[in-house]
């Protein structure tokens, strides 16, 4: 039946619409794992984020990308940037997190790092927490003569995006709770 001036909508056919605009959006969106794969010759983005924060980190060995990375915009630009925590040494190294301003190593711009000089260990229950732009920093940290496995102090510091480099204020101690690997922080969501 032909009706004059209207379109006749049949339900499965709305349903099959929207299925399609969905799952079409979902698949041009992605996430930054997902947009970044695997580099050349199939190497995991990961090994390839541990080369080159080895290069961008002074002395940093037996590097490794520690935490799953996300993304905030933190300069105001309105784009994202991405935040890698790299892991440099064995039991006794410390995480860096380091701003880029792409997920791709290659063709990323590095904006700088939100850990300073001082040896956080984020995996033991600390946290990245960017909030407009500034990022808390809340990890543990070795006091002296505290074997490598049992830091017993928490430092929390803060960093700020001045519009071309972090700067940083100071970094404030306090003892742990639990020395060593333990619950989550103070001040932290998430492990």
């Amino acid at each position: 039946m032909i009706q004059s001036g209207r379109t006749a909508h049949s339900p499965a056919g709305v349903f099959l619409l929207v299925l399609v605009v969905v799952i079409g959006g979902f698949w041009l969106v992605g996430s930054a794992e997902e947009l970044a794969g695997a580099g050349p010759d199939n190497v995991p983005v990961e090994a390839l984020w541990a080369e080159r924060g080895a290069e961008l980190v002074p002395g940093c060995t037996d590097a490794r990308v520690a935490e799953h990375p996300f993304a905030q915009d933190v300069t105001g630009d309105g784009a994202l940037e991405y935040f890698v925590t790299l892991h440099c040494g064995g039991l006794d190294g410390a995480d860096n997190v380091l701003v880029v301003d792409y997920w791709d190593p290659d063709s990323a711009g590095y904006l700088g790092a939100v850990t300073t000089a001082v040896p956080v260990h984020l995996q033991r229950g600390g946290c990245v927490h960017p909030d407009g732009r500034t990022v808390t920093v809340i990890g543990r940290v070795r006091a002296d003569g505290d074997p490598a496995d049992r830091p017993s102090l928490v430092v929390k510091q803060t960093a700020t995006w001045n519009g071309t480099a972090f700067t940083f204020g100071a970094a404030e101690r306090s003892a742990a709770a639990a020395p060593g690997y333990g619950p989550t922080l103070p001040g932290c969501g998430r492990a």
